[in-house]
């Protein structure tokens, strides 16, 4: 058995037959060691929608380990930044050396809607004609 609170603004029913938590009062849920496990009250947790204030043995759970730091950057880590998403100035993602690099093999300016990849499919395709 734990004590959880919700620091949800409404309730929160429990899975797996779990109690329905309501905000900030602290509710006894039996069968916790089955129910922690269960992906909905892992992300409540992770999201801190909901607080473990004691667990079986009567005190705080230890604090989740922090995650294990790499060397390798995130590989949705598009500006460097170290988190995910986010893109470059568009200055800094080359887009610039493209455009002038179409208007110079195909004589026009290229639509503006076009990226990178668009840009430089576009100019294989016509240095290998």
């Amino acid at each position: 058995m734990a004590i959880v609170v919700s620091h949800h603004n409404s309730d929160l029913g429990l899975p797996l037959g779990g109690p329905v938590l309501r905000p900030g009062v602290p509710t006894p849920v039996e069968r916790w060691a089955i129910i922690k496990g269960h992906p909905v009250v892992k992300s409540w947790l992770a999201a801190k929608a909901i607080e473990v204030v004691e667990d079986d043995v009567g005190t705080a759970p230890a604090a989740p380990p922090a995650p294990e730091t790499s060397s390798e950057p995130h590989p949705l880590d598009h500006d460097g930044d170290g988190h995910p998403g986010g893109s470059l100035p568009v200055g800094e993602r080359g887009l610039e050396e493209l455009r002038a690099r179409y208007t110079q093999l195909f004589g026009s300016e290229p639509d503006g809607r076009w990226g990178e990849k668009r840009l430089q499919d576009a100019i294989d395709a016509k240095q290998a004609e």
